[in-house]
């Protein structure tokens, strides 16, 4: 949490809280001390999990060493939007036991490509993700959102609203075909290879 706020030490004590507070609503109060672990998700958790939406590979970093990790639309499945936010926050805090990923942060590619209608803009799940953004002892270094359907353009600009100030000023948001959008990308030092991921091998 200090490494994440720069060592400041009342934001650090505000993140904690909020850190609390975000875990006990996911996963009750009885878990509020406790790793969560695979054994904590629940049946429908786990169906979300497999669908392979939240990624990230060994050895897929950013030119400067950031890892990266891609938030994919077009296979998620979720029963409810509560679902989607126990795994979001089980994921990431497995992240958050990489040094490497405590000292730099983590690169999020959004990548909305090739999701059709499904692709429009969830307000609750959006407000809740941000909440929680600003909750993990996890620096969100730069999200970078990748799309192909104009109608979301509108809805980005309303989705920025909920961000904080500081993820404002670390969001992208690029529109374009699937090789337009890779080459943007690595104008950012990221790989191409970030949103050429089509589907999931299976969980470790």
């Amino acid at each position: 949490f200090l490494r994440v706020e720069q060592y400041d030490v009342k934001r650090a004590a505000a993140r904690i809280v909020l850190h609390f507070e975000c875990k006990e609503e996911l996963f009750h109060r009885d878990r509020l001390v406790m790793n969560i672990t695979y054994q904590d998700l629940s049946e429908d958790d786990v169906a979300c999990l497999r669908t392979g939406s939240l990624q990230s590979y060994p050895g897929l970093h950013d030119a400067v060493g950031r890892k990266i990790v891609v938030d994919c639309l077009r296979l998620q499945r979720y029963k409810s939007v509560k679902n989607r936010l126990r795994i979001g926050w089980y994921f990431l805090m497995k992240e958050c036991a990489d040094e490497n990923v405590q000292q730099k942060g983590i690169v999020v590619i959004a990548d909305r490509l090739g999701a059709g209608a499904a692709s429009l803009y969830n307000v609750e799940l959006g407000r809740k993700m941000s909440q929680h953004s600003r909750a993990l002892p996890l620096k969100i270094a730069a999200t970078h959102f990748c799309y192909d359907d104009r109608r979301l353009r509108p809805l980005i600009s309303v989705a920025q609203l909920t961000l904080s100030q500081e993820s404002r000023l670390r969001f992208r948001s690029h529109f374009g075909s699937t090789m337009e959008c890779q080459y943007t990308i690595m104008s950012f030092g990221i790989p191409s290879t970030s949103i050429a991921r089509r589907g999931f091998e299976g969980l470790s």
